[in-house]
């Protein structure tokens, strides 16, 4: 019948033991429609999507420090400490004016004397002059003085309780006269014509010290090396 291009009565055929019927339906089934994948996103826009913002980012404080250390900026306690200095230099220099004003010049030379004291001092290293490039930094940096003879000598006395104070003489102008270079000869000429000034400060100096009661003072050093940690 197969043969003759007619169709064979499946379900009437005998069905061998142990075997099932022989299934009419030969077609096959009809595929299911292939659903088009979705579109994914980029893997930025997904963690957009999906990660929460980051909360606002808190402004860098100024914190009650003398230390300056990376992108710190300078701290509050060293601004109080400069704008006090800068503020007793003014009181000196207005009082200087009075007394000149008044005709009382030698007082007015005194005054003048403790104004150039509140002047910005700059350590260099020691012992040796500053290379040109680094006298020009120093100017920059807004320093009046430039000084090898005050750290770590006035660090040291500090920690051990000591009151001191340091007498040093202006040498020359550095790169402050751009036609005027430094020499060994000069420093040592200077040196030779500020002797007398030094004797005469150093007399000064021990008369007003006597003058004075440094018992607190004395006391306060002594508690500092009490209570310093290394």
């Amino acid at each position: 019948m197969h043969k003759a291009g007619k169709p064979v009565p499946f379900d009437e055929l005998p069905t061998p033991p142990g075997f099932g019927p022989i299934p009419v339906n030969t077609a096959a089934p009809a595929a299911e429609p292939v659903k088009p994948a979705a579109a994914k996103s980029p893997p930025e826009e997904k963690e957009a999507a999906t990660k929460p913002a980051p909360p606002p980012r808190p402004k860098l404080k100024k914190q009650e420090s003398t230390r300056i250390s990376g992108n710190l900026l300078n701290t509050s306690v060293m601004d109080k400490q400069v704008a006090e200095l800068e503020r007793r230099q003014k009181e000196f220099k207005d009082a200087a004016i009075q007394a000149k004003r008044a005709g009382e010049i030698e007082q007015a030379k005194e005054y003048l004397k403790i104004f150039k004291g509140f002047d910005k001092l700059l350590e260099t290293a020691r012992p040796r002059f500053s290379s040109r490039a680094e006298s020009e930094m120093f100017r920059a940096w807004g320093g009046h003085l430039v000084g090898m003879t005050q750290v770590p000598e006035v660090v040291l006395a500090k920690e051990a309780g000591l009151l001191y104070a340091t007498v040093a003489m202006v040498t020359d102008y550095d790169c402050w006269k751009d036609d005027e270079c430094v020499s060994t000869g000069d420093v040592l000429k200077t040196f030779q014509e500020n002797v007398w000034k030094v004797k005469n400060i150093l007399i000064d100096a021990v008369t007003k010290i006597a003058e004075q009661d440094w018992t607190e003072t004395v006391q306060e050093a002594r508690n500092l090396v009490k209570s310093n940690m290394m």
